[in-house]
């Protein structure tokens, strides 16, 4: 009998990143996620400051010296919570796959050890996937795929950012049509959302409280999705260096 295209690894991997995420203890890490987009972009941005996301809203006020400095500041203030949270959660998420009971204090201070490193190669492999698509289409997904465990290696495997990189390429080298339908579901189903939450006719609040979710929920999904190919190629490739043929091949002894 055929295997059913769910048993492929892209489709595992995907069902996988979007099981963890309503696991409690990570379900917990996403409200923080949902709520620190909200409180900054809702509370921070348009009823402190008096901002908007609204495309069509018109510009009318003249705003006070100190509006741009303090927009800046939350913004900035939101990227760090909101990529440390990232971090937090793959930390959660590792405690899960082991079924170590998932102590929230020690994994809290893991992933402040751990972030410095993963927020830069976050970052990076936006840039990488974000230029591509600037320069073309093709670029975008290229990059997007290349470096799509880059972030992954350099929180799990405790290695310098440049040998995460040279990991991520090495990794997917051969694989590429293999892992390209995780970054394009992924990439499909969040523009697809965000398309809906801007041209139906929603109140202001829904926009807000829809971004606030689908962002969290792109990230979360998308990172562990690449967090469980990346564990099912590493597996493939260790049974086949402790295969006895392969071995045999490789003229070692059996």
């Amino acid at each position: 009998m055929a295997p059913s295209i769910f048993d492929t690894d892209p489709a595992t991997s995907i069902f996988s990143g979007l099981s963890y995420i309503i696991k409690p203890q990570v379900l917990a890490v996403f409200i923080a996620m949902i709520l620190s987009v909200f409180l900054v972009t809702y509370v921070g941005l348009y009823l402190y400051l008096n901002l908007t996301i609204n495309s069509n809203a018109a510009y009318t006020n003249i705003y006070p010296s100190y509006v741009i400095p303090t927009a800046l500041g939350l913004v900035l203030l939101e990227f760090f919570v909101f990529f440390y949270l990232l971090s937090l959660s793959l930390e959660v998420k590792k405690r899960l796959e082991f079924r170590a009971p998932v102590n929230f204090k020690d994994a809290v201070l893991t992933a402040l050890i751990k972030f410095p490193k993963f927020l830069i190669a976050t970052v990076c492999q936006l840039f990488l996937a974000l230029g591509g698509f600037v320069l073309l289409i093709i670029p975008g997904f290229y990059f997007g795929v290349k470096s799509i465990f880059f972030n992954i290696e350099t929180h799990n495997g405790g290695v310098n950012l440049q040998t995460a990189l040279k990991d991520s390429f090495s990794t997917t080298k051969g694989r590429f049509l293999k892992i390209l339908p995780i970054f394009l579901f992924y990439l499909v189903v969040f523009l697809l959302l965000l398309y809906l939450v801007f041209n139906t006719r929603l109140a202001l609040l829904d926009v807000y409280i829809g971004v606030s979710i689908i962002l969290p929920f792109f990230m979360l999904g998308y990172t562990f999705s690449a967090d469980k190919m990346y564990k099912l190629l590493m597996k493939q490739n260790n049974n086949r260096i402790s295969s006895p043929l392969f071995r045999r091949i490789m003229g070692q002894n059996v």
